[in-house]
């Protein structure tokens, strides 16, 4: 279910996990009864308990198969990069300057990539 996620949409959250569940294709690709629903609350607990090396292995077996069917220049041209993205609720307090003081909003989106 996991990789199908990541494969079929673009933008990876928690609100398209839960709606790529949700939905009638989904069901019907994986067999799951039109009842079954996922909430957030439910994917985030459930992807805090997964073991990090789970992750790891993924990145390894794609970065292993890439590997095997582009060489160096073709690599190269594509310039794939890592991208990681997270929302900080603790370090708001640290950062006021950024924070819109008109919408009450206390987050900061921080993102990262490696190339």
């Amino acid at each position: 279910m996991l990789l199908f996620y990541i494969f079929d949409n673009d933008k990876l959250s928690q609100i398209t996990f839960e709606d790529t569940f949700n939905s009638c294709g989904f069901k019907a690709l994986f067999g799951l009864d039109e009842d079954e629903k996922v909430r957030r609350s439910s994917i985030s607990e459930c992807l805090s308990k997964i073991d990090s090396n789970y992750f790891k292995e993924i990145y390894q077996q794609m970065f292993d198969r890439f590997s095997e069917l582009y060489d160096k220049p073709e690599i190269e041209k594509y310039n794939p990069m890592r991208v990681h993205s997270t929302i900080v609720a603790n370090a708001c307090t640290k950062l006021k300057e950024v924070i819109d003081q008109n919408s009450g909003k206390k987050l900061v989106k921080f993102s990262f990539s490696f190339d």
